[in-house]
This record gives structure tokens, sequence and C-alpha cells, in this order.
């Protein structure tokens, strides 16, 4: 009787204490995430610095669209927006478009992800397909495909960036130390494979000895998946792109870095439109676009609990000796890539190539990005930079980008928002993963610097990683100037660690309660602000250019509500403006009319924004500036929209339980 007593007496508190842990979660994810932290750590991917990393537009008192966030989902909305309308009504038609970033140009997760573009498809497939129906499932499964090449094409429109933002086409593979998963994910994969031939043509099994012999890794994988996907630099990525648009469009985009929007007021008596507040001044404008993720319910409320904010962790490696073989040169061709490693025909144990080199193409930097799964509940997930072969600015020596470890890190990750430090946890296991997953053999000894600095900070791997909030990594000085850092300036070289951890950096995910992004108009309701008043016809121009500004500096002519709602003070100031830095109206060309003003968003993705965010914007700047293209027929709008019925249904509990499971 003793024995049962005390045993129900420990299932009793280990209930109480999840119970505890449970109401804890529900209400910590309900806060709000507060603006982005000053000290961030400093991640791999933005050194060097950019030239634009500090960049401050000066700051007008009107914007047709303010964007908030300089990240890939903001930098991708802007160049849409601005592309479209240059299109339809001449070279930046006059319009404004502002970006307000509250710390340097693309410092959020998009500058500290894993530069993975590895679209979930298979693994997601079965839970889509029960949730959503064939049909919808089977588009955001293209949509996520889509981005590979998006990508490429977005790159290669900037001179030069293609080179420089590493885009390149790689062999992914998920590689299985569990049986059980393994066997499941062999199960969707399956499943997947025939609903959708086409898109699941390049995807292969691997078991066993073969799967190791093929991909270098430890003897005792059970089995590997492997296909087609790529990898990117996505710092130098984004900032190449922001700094081609001030270049491109110097009177119609301002970058204001440093600049937080710390408060949205809805329009009012005294201004129809919404007004926007920085530590720099107000703006007016008629749209405002969310594209700040993990952060997104700072400034709106109604999304607490829909969309939570969750600190993931990244490292920068150098391989073991016996991975850093020499190798070809990886191309940004996806000629050459295609013949080279993803499509080469399959090579059997017995194959004499296998026999003279025991690691086929196993470790051509730049050519594999990796995910590992171990057990039931997480992964973690790797891709190598391609080796540069100089040392310059911008040369890359194959650092192995690995980053995961989330189960590791209990529920300590939901709703932290602090990547001004690391896990302790994710940190001792990222350390010492990787040759426990290629084997000890086959990694071999420790790589170490070469023509680096290495000093103070952190003199051994272990210094670096297991940094907690009493310990932080290394971070970007929020004192220095945009002289000292946004140059690119070798001088301010930061020292990396010298062990086999070279850099370790945190990052603020945005985590959907249904698992699926936000994208579109935010009613009202989600929004928690009335929009900005419309004529009775139900539309209204409301943007201040020469073109369509000729009878009125607040919206469509004829509307009277617009035409009565500013102040005197204001229409001075902006008429003013507007004399000094808009064409006349005569020799503008007629613009398409814009969507009905109010505040959009796209973010949510959930850890997959690499593979969501860039069409995301792009389909939102359709549906902002009112011209089509014919990639916004992809946009998988039955199950991405912001709906006030998919709000509701939306719960905290449901994220909490998929993550306690």
């Amino acid at each position: 009787m003793g024995n049962t007593l005390s045993l129900v007496s420990l299932a009793l508190s280990d209930f109480l204490s999840t119970l505890d842990t449970y109401r804890a979660l529900k209400h910590k994810v309900s806060l709000s995430p507060g603006l982005p932290r000053p000290n961030p750590t400093l991640s791999f991917w933005a050194f060097p610095p950019s030239p634009i990393a500090r960049h401050i537009s000066e700051l007008p008192v009107y914007a047709d669209y303010v964007v908030i966030g300089s990240g890939i989902t903001g930098t991708s909305f802007a160049q849409s927006l601005l592309r479209r309308i240059s299109a339809a009504g001449g070279e930046g038609a006059g319009v404004k478009v502002v970006m307000l970033e509250a710390r340097d140009a693309c410092s959020g997760a998009t500058g500290r992800n894993g530069g993975h573009i590895s679209p979930p498809l298979y693994q997601d497939y079965p839970a889509l397909l029960k949730a959503h129906g064939p049909h919808a499932a089977q588009r955001l499964i293209r949509f996520r495909l889509a981005h590979l090449h998006a990508l490429r094409a977005a790159a290669a429109a900037v001179p030069g960036l293609l080179a420089a933002s590493q885009w390149r086409e790689v062999e992914t593979v998920d590689a299985f130390y569990d049986r059980g998963v393994f066997e499941k994910a062999v199960g969707k994969l399956q499943q997947w494979s025939a609903d959708m031939p086409t898109e699941a043509a390049g995807h292969r099994v691997w078991h066993g000895l073969e799967a190791a012999e093929r991909f270098g890794l430890a003897d005792d994988v059970v089995g590997c998946i492997s296909s087609t996907a790529g990898a990117i630099h996505p710092y130098r990525f984004v900032t190449g792109i922001l700094a081609d648009l001030l270049a491109r469009y110097p009177d119609d985009f301002h970058l204001l870095t440093h600049t937080p929007c710390t408060s949205i007021a809805a329009p009012s008596d005294s201004t129809s439109f919404y007004t926007v507040t920085t530590p720099r001044g107000q703006i007016l404008t008629p749209h405002i676009i969310h594209a700040t993720n993990g952060w997104a319910s700072h400034l709106l409320a109604p999304l607490r609990a829909k969309i939570v904010p969750f600190r993931g962790n990244m490292t920068a490696q150098r391989p073991g000796r016996g991975l850093t073989a020499s190798a070809p040169q990886i191309s940004t061709s996806v000629t050459q890539l295609t013949a080279s490693v993803p499509h080469e025909p399959a090579l059997s144990v017995e194959s004499p190539v296998l026999a003279s080199t025991p690691h086929p193409l196993q470790f051509v930097p730049g050519s594999r990005s990796f995910i590992f799964y171990t057990s039931p509940v997480g992964y973690d997930y790797l891709t190598q930079l391609p080796a540069s072969g100089d040392h310059g600015a911008f040369a890359t020596d194959g650092e192995m980008m690995l980053g995961g470890g989330f189960a590791t890190d209990g529920e300590d990750g939901m709703a932290n928002v602090d990547d001004g430090a690391c896990s302790q946890r994710i940190g001792a296991h990222l350390g010492g993963a990787l040759p426990r997953y290629f084997g000890a053999q086959r990694w071999g000894a420790e790589g170490s610097p070469r023509g680096e600095s290495a000093g103070s900070v952190g003199a051994s791997c272990g210094e670096g990683l297991l940094a907690d909030s009493n310990v932080p990594a290394p971070t970007a000085r929020a004192d220095q100037g945009e002289g000292e850092i946004g140059h690119g300036d070798e001088d301010t070289q930061p020292e990396w660690y010298e062990g086999r951890v070279k850099a370790a950096w945190s990052g603020v995910l945005g985590i959907s309660a249904d698992m699926l992004p936000w994208v579109g108009r935010l009613p009202p309701r989600v929004s928690g602000r009335a929009e900005p008043r419309v004529s009775e016809s139900g539309r209204t121009d409301s943007r201040v250019s020469g073109a369509r500004a000729a009878s009125s500096v607040g919206g469509s002519p004829s509307s009277e509500t617009s035409r009565a709602s500013f102040s005197q003070k204001t229409r001075k100031t902006l008429s003013r403006q507007k004399q000094e830095q808009e064409p006349s109206p005569e020799n503008a060309r007629p613009l398409p009319q814009p969507a009905v003003p109010g505040e959009w968003i796209a973010a949510g993705y959930s850890g997959e924004g690499m593979v969501h965010a860039w069409l995301s914007g792009t389909a939102l700047a359709g549906m902002v500036s009112g011209v089509a293209e014919a990639e916004d027929g992809m946009f998988p709008c039955e199950v991405l929209s912001v709906t006030e019925k998919r709000w509701k249904r939306a719960k905290a509990e449901d994220l909490l339980d998929l993550f306690r499971n």
C-alpha cells in the first residue's frame, strides 16, 4: 500500500508540475515581445557588415507605404512594390516607401538563420492534406518549392549579387538515426510521391551502410532521404537588394535603421491616416506593412499567442580535418550544379569509385545540406559554406553552419526574445554533435584557424557556446557609428573563437499557432485598430504623389472626409514637402489603383522563412499595389490569408501541446 501511495503521490506531483509549467507558458506567450534587444549576439553572416548596415535616410512626414522590418519579407515587399509601380507609372512613379528597422539592416531572424532553402515537403504533406484537402496542400507545397529559383532570380537581377550571396543548388540529405522515425518518414514520402509524382521525382531513399558511405555519415545511421534544395548567404542577399533599392530609387525608397516603430495610432478626427511614431519623429501613412515576424505582436496586440516568438540558436564550426579534402569550387550556374551533384546517378556500395575513394563527393564544400533526426522530437540542420580559396573580406572557408537543438532546451525557447545570449544547453549540444553525426573517424582531427583573428572573446569553443543570460555571447556594439560598421572595414573583424565552434549566436523566430504563415490584409479586429476612412465608392487612391494629389494632400480628391481631416499645420507641411520632392502632375504617368488603405502582414513562418517569406512578400506587394504579376497566381491564399475565422481558431493551447508532445 505504501508503494502504491508513493507512486500516486509522484504521479500527482508530476501532473501538478506539468500543469504549472503549462499555465506559465500560456501566460508567457500572451505577453508583448517588446522591441528587439539593442545588443544582439553577433551573427557570423553579418561580417563583414554591409555598406548600408546603418543607413539612415531622411524621415519624411508622409509615406505612401511604411514597412516595419528590413529582413527578407520587408525587402521582398519593397522591391516588388517599387518594381510593379515603376512598370506601370515610370521609375519610382513618385511614391514614397519608408522602411523602419529597430537595429542594423537585416539584423533579425533573416540575418541569423541557417542559410537553407530547403522546404518541408513530404514531412508536412500528410498533415496539410488532412487539414486543408489535396488542392490547398499541393498548392502550398508548390509555393514552397518555387522559392529556390525565385531567390536565384532575385539575386541575379542585381549585378554581382548572385556570386556574393553564394546562391547554390545543393543535394539535401535527411539523415535518420532512429529506425522508427525513419520508417515513418519513408511512409510519408510514399504518400506524397503518390499524389505529387512530378515534384517527388528527385527524392531517393538510402538504407544503412549504403547511406553512410554515400554521404560520409556515422556507421549507425539508419537511413537517408536525399533530394535537391538550395542554400544562400541570407545577409548578403537581403542587404545587397536593399543597397540596390537605395541606388535605384533614391527619391522613393527610404531606409531608416536604428529607427524602431514605437507605436501606431489609428485614424482620428485630426488625420484620416495612421500615425507611425518613431524616436526620429512621426509619419502619416495609409498603408502599414508588418514584416517583423517574431516581434509582430508588439504592435499587433490581438496576435499575441497567435504568432509566438521563439529563440533559436546557430553556430559556425570548423570542419574536422577528415572532411576538408580539396575540392572544386561551387558554381552558381543551375546547369552546372544540376549536372554535378544533385541529379547524378546514384552510386552503389560495390561501385569501383567507392572502392578507391571511400567517401565520394562527400565534402565538396557548399554542395550539401543536412537535416539530422535522432529522436521523434526535434532535429538539427546543417549547411556548409563554399571554400572561396582566399582570405579577403568576403572569403568563406567551408564553415559548417549548424543550428537546431530545439528539444534540448525544453520550453525555455518559447516566447524568449533575448537574442543577446545563447542557450547553454543547446550550445553544449551543437558544440558536440557534428563528430557524432559524421562519425569520429571520418571527422578526424579538429580543424584549426587559418588566417583568422582569434583572441580574448572565448578562447575555446566551450566558452563561446555555453553562454546563457548571465554569460552572453559576443554582441554587435550598439555604440558604433555608421562610419565604423557600415562599410565592411576589415579592421573591425571580430575575434572568432579558436576551437571547433568559430561563432555562436541566437535569433528570434515567429511560430504560428497553426504552424502556417499569416499573409495579407489585417482585419481591424486582428490589427486592433480602425482602418482609414474611404470615399463613398468604397475605394480611395491614398497615394500622396504628384500624379494623383492635385487637389488634396489627404487621399482621393473625391473624398470629402479625407480633405477635411488634416489640421492646417499638417496640410501646409505636406504641401511644402510635395512641392520640393514630387514631380508635377502634368508630367507624371497615371498610377495603378492601390488597395483600400489598411494594415498588412507577412509573418509567422515557424522556422521556415526561407521557403515562405520571399514570395509572401511579393504576393503582398501585389495585393497592396493593385498591380498583378504572373507569379501571384501561385500564392496559396486559401491557407495563408488572414481572416477573423482563422484568427479565432488559432489557439495557443494547440501550439503548446505540439511542443509538449
